[in-house]
């Protein structure tokens, strides 16, 4: 299920992570599993402080998906 407007091509995660990206190599296949783990490991850094926020809030810091 992806949401209305939602942007979520490899470009446009790597600007909001504000990665640098040479745009002419995306889709070369090393290139884009470099680039993938780089915003994946931006992700969990965003997890990681959410948990902790909501944990200092009283809400026990889990993840609901």
């Amino acid at each position: 299920h992806k949401e209305r407007g939602l942007k979520t091509s490899q470009a446009t995660l790597l600007k909001k992570y504000n990665i640098d990206h040479d745009p002419k190599r995306l889709h070369d296949a090393l290139y884009d599993i470099e680039m993938n783990f780089k915003v994946f490991r931006k992700q969990l850094f965003d997890l990681e402080i959410w948990a902790k926020i909501t944990k200092k809030k009283g809400r026990g810091g889990r993840l609901k998906f």
